[in-house]
């Protein structure tokens, strides 16, 4: 029988999970996820409880997020009853916890975090093509994962920025403008990185401007800080400022398909 995958993801990995989604129904592989496969005023646990019951295989997008789900849980312990392939597709280097290290421990990873996007789909496309579900006969890798290496790699594999839908558009550009505004008022306290999740970065920025505050308002009192002291305050500062300048120069100017590719999903540290 052909693959019908059943895509497993906390609601905070949407754009990813929408990216996985797109790909393989585009390269000939019916995948499902809420709620892009759930029609308007149907029950909702009963649909993803029927969805689960018709895959053979469910992709568990593995996230810090996907681990603190609930949902995720019960979807993942459906499909495990219902004999399902699971193949968790493992986008940040993160080690099952708890009862997902039981659930998960016989389980063939896809680490996708260690390598290219593109590879990583392709990977999926060929792990789905070459595993069954229990007592079902493997079935031939669908053509699109059998085409010769060496064939012209341009245009595949689409990208989830291009496969963007019109509310993932919405909210990266509020994402986009919400970024660059917290770099031009709060970027001197990292604001800008901590709410786009780059938590060591955003440390830094804070800490610089602390040891800045303190030493500026040590200088207060006697004996006054030498002039070396007040230019060496004043060039940190400066930089500190020029930094968050020039990052929300970049947000505001980056196209939403690059911000959600550099920023979001990429985690660029910088810029």
């Amino acid at each position: 029988m052909s693959p019908i995958i059943f895509i497993s993801y906390s609601a905070k990995d949407e754009i990813l999970a929408s990216a996985i989604h797109a790909f393989l129904n585009g390269s000939g592989i019916k995948a499902l996820k809420a709620p892009d496969d759930i029609a308007p005023g149907t029950n909702w646990a009963a649909a993803i409880t029927r969805m689960i019951e018709g895959c053979t295989h469910m992709v568990l997008v593995w996230t810090s997020n996907s681990m603190a789900s609930q949902e995720v849980s019960k979807e993942l312990t459906l499909a495990m009853q219902c004999g399902a392939v699971i193949i968790p597709f493992r986008s940040e280097d993160l080690a099952p916890e708890g009862a997902w290290r039981y659930h998960l421990s016989q389980v063939q990873w896809l680490e996708a975090h260690a390598m290219p996007e593109g590879q990583a789909l392709e990977s999926l496309l060929r792990q789905v093509g070459g595993s069954s579900p229990a007592g079902a006969p493997a079935n031939q890798p669908p053509a699109a994962a059998t085409q010769p290496t060496s064939a012209p790699p341009a245009p595949a594999p689409r990208s989830p920025a291009q496969e963007l839908s019109p509310t993932d558009r919405s909210t990266i550009r509020k994402k986009k403008l919400i970024a660059g505004l917290l770099a031009l008022s709060l970027g001197g306290l990292g604001a800008h990185k901590f709410f786009l999740g780059r938590t060591l970065q955003g440390c830094i920025y804070l800490g610089l401007f602390i040891v800045m505050f303190v030493i500026a308002l040590s200088g207060s009192e006697p004996p006054a800080p030498t002039n070396d002291a007040d230019t060496a305050v004043g060039l940190i500062l400066f930089f500190i400022s020029g930094m968050a300048l020039a990052e929300a120069i970049t947000y505001f100017t980056r196209s939403i398909e690059d911000f959600e590719r550099i920023n979001i999903r990429g985690k660029r540290p910088w810029f």
